[in-house]
């Protein structure tokens, strides 16, 4: 990802050179609107994710916030994502059961 220009919170970014494709981390309880514009710069992050996928084998797909200070970095392995993937293209449906 290339750097982009500082910006005050009070401007819009109307373009984001970005590479790849961002993962965000939702609320899936939240209803109604959100807002966007406070980042938090966590050191070691960004190292800590790029390090982890270097292998090949897992991909971060989420974090936890679990109200303290610490994030829990949710992972997939790439392999078997994939493959469950194409036993569901072939219309196969892993573990499924009747729930009373």
């Amino acid at each position: 990802m290339k750097k982009k220009k500082k910006v005050n919170q009070k401007e819009t970014v109307e373009v984001i050179d970005n590479n790849e494709k961002y993962r965000v981390c939702i609320d899936l309880n939240a209803t109604g609107n959100a807002r966007g514009g406070r980042f938090l710069d966590v050191k070691g992050l960004k190292e800590t994710i790029e390090e982890l996928e270097l292998s090949g084998v897992d991909k971060m797909v989420g974090l936890v916030y679990d109200g303290t200070n610490k994030l829990e970095i949710l992972t997939q392995n790439i392999k078997e994502n994939l493959s469950q993937r194409k036993e569901k293209e072939k219309g196969k449906i892993d573990e499924a059961r009747l729930v009373n």
